[in-house]
């Protein structure tokens, strides 16, 4: 679930950024190390998509929750000892 979460509020802050005119002059990822390659254009509009990615990933992690045990995520059996 916490991947889902990362990938709606991903896709929020990829609109944002196409809603405000945002593209960077070299290849990279959105992340707060890679501002230097949006700041030319636009850098409001960066910094605004980039916020809302990071917080509505984050509300939605928090709100669909973390329901998997460790258990069944590693697949551990107890035969195998």
């Amino acid at each position: 679930k916490p991947m889902i979460a990362a990938i709606i509020g991903g896709g929020i802050g990829g609109a944002l950024m196409g809603m405000f005119g945002c593209y960077s002059i070299a290849a990279g990822t959105a992340s707060p190390l890679t501002i230097p390659i949006y700041a030319e254009h636009n850098l409001l509009g960066f910094l605004t998509a980039l916020a809302v990615s990071f917080v509505s990933a984050m509300v939605l992690t928090m709100t669909m929750g973390f329901e998997e045990d460790i258990e069944e995520v590693l697949d551990i059996d107890s035969d195998i000892a």
